[in-house]
């Protein structure tokens, strides 16, 4: 069977609406990052709690989704890739490049309103300027400070393309996805940047690799059920005490919790496809509820570089919500209007 017509454990629509439900998790732990201890509601503390899995989540598709298309594309054109990569990186990195150029405008100016416009002077613009271009010693891109997500994606397409546009042997290509990977974290490590450099980007390569042997991965885990949940509620424990009790750590010979974000994205998924959760979504996809996480999904990158700009927004001075859950509704909701309105009126401006 050739690999076009080897029905894959992650369809694009359902990750693609997976996107939109994590998007919402990000949302709500920079929310409960404003809150004073005991203020969070139960809904940011969980979304503070699954957010570091939320991102291990978007590298992980981000990597399984290039190396499909390049399997795809393998398939369809015989081995031919030539025509594939002509400007392949050029595009990546514009597709990345262009919605951070788009936000990074956009939260200035929301940030001018959030300090009161009649307060603007150039002086003070320069210096956000300035404050933006000095966090790039930190690793921080921004605002919109969740940027950093591109900036990573920017390093780990051109080590994709370095690693697989001469057509070595896949295991090899990911080797030296892999080494290029570990570079830039050391890299990270010394510059002193913030821990989410260090900590997501083999998330990607993961997901290449499971793009890789998604078939036998996806046969073994099916076929060995019985072993294959105890292996997830593992991780989902080792995961849990990461978050509750992170120095346990240093007891065990290994990062545990670090494994279990590179280990739940492949148990969660080829489950979710082996118990018929995945079939499921699909066969509902064209309802209410399938058509709204959808289009969830597809906003997400809207969500994700917007949605700090209310954050803040809606705790300044200009206009202040004190109620926790009046904060948390008008956030979401000026989020998600604002993501759907700029996707839908000004997509050729954001997306590449």
């Amino acid at each position: 069977m050739s690999y076009s017509a080897t029905p894959s454990t992650l369809p694009k629509e359902y990750t693609i609406a997976i996107k939109g439900i994590l998007s919402l998790f990000i949302v709500g732990t920079h929310l409960c990052a404003t809150c004073a201890p005991g203020e969070a509601s139960l809904w940011l503390q969980l979304c503070s709690a699954l957010t570091p899995l939320a991102l291990a989540f978007f590298f992980f598709f981000s990597g399984f989704g290039l190396m499909t298309q390049l399997r795809l594309q393998e398939a369809r054109q015989g081995g031919a890739l030539t025509k594939y990569w002509s400007g392949w990186l050029r595009k990546r990195l514009w597709g990345l490049v262009k919605p951070f150029l788009f936000f990074f405008v956009l939260a200035h100016l929301l940030t001018i309103v959030a300090q009161g416009v009649d307060t603007f002077t150039w002086g003070a613009l320069g210096e956000r300027l300035l404050a933006s271009w000095s966090g790039l010693r930190y690793g921080v891109i921004g605002p919109p400070y969740p940027a950093w997500f591109l900036g990573e994606l920017f390093f780990l397409y051109i080590f994709f393309f370095l690693a697989f546009r001469w057509g070595v042997k896949r295991w090899i290509a990911l080797l030296l996805l892999v080494g290029q990977t570990l570079a830039l974290i050391l890299f990270a490590s010394r510059a002193e940047f913030g821990g989410y450099w260090l900590r997501y980007p083999l998330c990607f390569a993961v997901g290449v690799g499971f793009a890789l042997w998604e078939q036998p991965i996806y046969g073994f885990m099916k076929r060995y059920l019985a072993l294959s949940i105890p292996m997830l509620l593992l991780g989902m424990v080792s995961y849990v005490l990461g978050i509750v009790a992170p120095g346990l750590q240093a007891r065990f010979f290994i990062d545990t919790y670090q494994a279990s974000l590179f280990l739940l994205p492949i148990l969660l998924m080829t489950l979710a496809k082996a118990l018929g959760l995945t079939n499921l979504f699909l066969a509902h996809q064209q309802g209410k509820m399938g058509r709204s996480l959808l289009l969830l999904g597809d906003i997400s990158l809207e969500v994700y570089l917007l949605h700090m700009s209310f954050v803040e927004l809606f705790h300044s001075p200009v206009l202040y919500i004190h109620s926790v859950w009046g904060y948390t509704l008008a956030t979401y909701g000026a989020t998600l209007l604002g993501a759907y309105l700029i996707a839908r009126y000004l997509r050729p401006l954001v997306r590449g």
